[in-house]
């Protein structure tokens, strides 16, 4: 994988500032102002402008834990964080629903501070799947010396993600699943969950698919069913 890393010395992190360091990084990765990708900053006010001119088609996330710094100097106490939180992790609308309705009866003021941030820009239930990728800070610089270290991976999968896989064909063998027609299959687990799947869009109920490109223990259920149809009837 190919890596740029870009970084100026300036008077100010001004909108002007910003304009010139993206341009600069636009020319070194070719980019243009039709050009479809994903961006993470920490909601600077000039950056966040200086991004919607020069990439008007881009997507524009906000780095969580930044949102939770600038939450903790107006409202204390660990239960509003947290409830931050389970509003970035929630993955379909209606989990974004009702976890800011809890955030509500919680502190009132605090519900309308976190209202004026639009929820696409940081929580996982209004991201697209452009960027196959449910990360939710910007933080990644922590971690990536670690990452220039060859993965010792005998398979198609990286460690991580082969350990990931295994957690979920675990969880995946609790399903059942009922064929609806087409590509359409309903996996429930009793007692619990149960989730719609379309295998041809990549989507299903709760979105986690959809958002990382990764197939969830209701999408790999499927998987074996189909898997299984397919052999009974001689498709290749």
């Amino acid at each position: 994988m190919d890596t740029t890393l870009l970084h100026a010395v300036v008077e100010a992190e001004t909108m002007n500032s910003w304009e010139w360091f993206l341009e600069c990084l636009g020319d070194d990765l070719d980019l243009n102002n039709r050009s479809k990708f994903t961006f993470m900053s920490d909601r600077q006010k000039g950056l966040i402008q200086a991004v919607d001119k020069l990439f008007p088609s881009e997507e524009h996330r906000f780095c969580v834990r930044h949102i939770e710094d600038n939450l903790r100097t107006l409202f204390k106490g660990k239960l509003l964080r947290d409830a931050l939180w389970k509003l970035a992790i929630c993955t379909t609308p209606t989990h974004y629903e009702r976890e800011m309705n809890n955030l509500k009866r919680l502190n009132k003021r605090c519900h309308i501070w976190v209202s004026k941030i639009l929820p696409e820009t940081w929580s996982r239930s209004h991201f697209t799947g452009r960027a196959m990728s449910d990360v939710l800070t910007n933080n990644m610089c922590e971690c990536f010396n670690s990452k220039l270290v060859i993965d010792r991976s005998s398979g198609l999968l990286t460690s991580y993600a082969t350990q990931m896989m295994e957690s979920v064909k675990k969880e995946a063998s609790r399903y059942s699943v009922h064929w609806n027609g087409e590509d359409h299959y309903q996996v429930t687990r009793p007692y619990g969950d149960q989730c719609a799947v379309k295998m041809s869009t990549n989507t299903r109920a709760c979105r986690r698919w959809e958002i990382t490109g990764i197939p969830c223990r209701h999408v790999v259920a499927s998987i074996w069913v189909k898997g299984a149809h397919d052999r009974s009837v001689g498709r290749p």
